[in-house]
């Protein structure tokens, strides 16, 4: 299924002249891709294969940064919430073998990812590989032998004891995935490939949310697990996002594309749109992750 992967990439390094448009852009062939291989889909991830779906990463020495999208909010698990142009490892085949974890899941309705959260064990330092300016990283133990090699989205400086969201284990072809040609191998063992999260600000309940911050391919005997865990990955909506659109349904304005939205966020919405005379109701709920400002047309 490379398919879906080249076409991708290729479209993360056209040059669009309004960043936030790409998601309109993708949209059509996105949903015709997902037709053609019969699979959901949500925000550029397939249900089915989703662990090569996730494993995307930054091309290049450039890093992505996310797009502001004003009062939308798009999963950062999304490359497409991203500038900057992405790939799907440099070399052909090297998914064969890879097997999901089996905790990994896509929840279509809510825009989850699910995934078993893990994190990354101590005593480990991560070196830069080569050149100064280049974007692998190599983690390595006390003895400096090499237990797994890392690429952040951004040259942020990031904890070694970062968290990690299971995607898939295998053995084989990390390097092709990686784009690495080093000459030293990882210590054998069963490697896992991994989003490296770090936890961020949820208004939605007792769940927790994760913001992404790169891929990493690590071996196991060096992740300490958190059996069964479940993860969600996506952006959050703050405050002033949810300002805007309470004052945009206050002013007669209306809502689509309704899905499942936060308690506290929903009620606010419902009683700022029972306050408003002028108002289309947008219930069912919505989904703060996912909508489209519109105006109304008033009779």
């Amino acid at each position: 299924m490379s398919m879906f992967q080249d076409i991708f990439a290729q479209y993360s390094s056209l040059a669009i002249t309004n960043l936030e448009d790409r998601l309109v852009a993708i949209s059509g062939l996105e949903s015709r891709l997902a037709g053609l291989y019969e699979t959901k889909y949500a925000y550029g991830v397939f249900d089915k294969p989703l662990h090569t779906s996730l494993l995307w990463q930054r091309c290049g020495d450039k890093s992505i940064e996310p797009i502001n999208f004003g009062v939308r909010s798009v999963p950062l698990w999304f490359w497409m919430a991203y500038s900057g142009e992405v790939s799907y490892g440099t070399g052909r085949g090297w998914d064969r073998g890879l097997q999901p974890d089996i905790h990994l899941g896509l929840d279509i309705q809510n825009r989850k990812v699910l995934a078993r959260l893990v994190r990354i064990s101590k005593g480990y330092r991560i070196k830069p590989a080569g050149a100064t300016n280049c974007t692998n990283r190599e983690l390595r133990d006390a003895k400096n032998c090499l237990v797994g090699w890392i690429r952040f989205d951004n040259d942020a400086n990031h904890a070694v004891e970062s968290l990690a969201c299971i995607v898939a284990k295998g053995t084989k072809n990390w390097n092709d995935y990686a784009g690495v040609d080093w000459q030293e191998e990882l210590e054998w063992g069963e490697v896992y490939y991994v989003l490296l999260v770090s936890p961020a600000p949820s208004k939605q309940g007792d769940e927790k949310a994760y913001k992404r911050l790169g891929v990493a391919v690590i071996r196991g005997e060096n992740l300490s697990f958190t059996p069964a865990e479940l993860c969600l990955v996506k952006t959050i909506t703050g405050p002033h996002y949810l300002k805007a659109l309470i004052n945009f349904v206050g002013q007669g304005h209306a809502l689509r594309d309704h899905d499942d939205v936060p308690k506290e966020i929903r009620e606010q919405l419902l009683l700022k749109e029972h306050s408003s005379t002028t108002s289309t109701p947008s219930y069912p709920s919505i989904n703060i992750t996912n909508v489209h400002l519109i105006r109304t047309k008033h009779l």
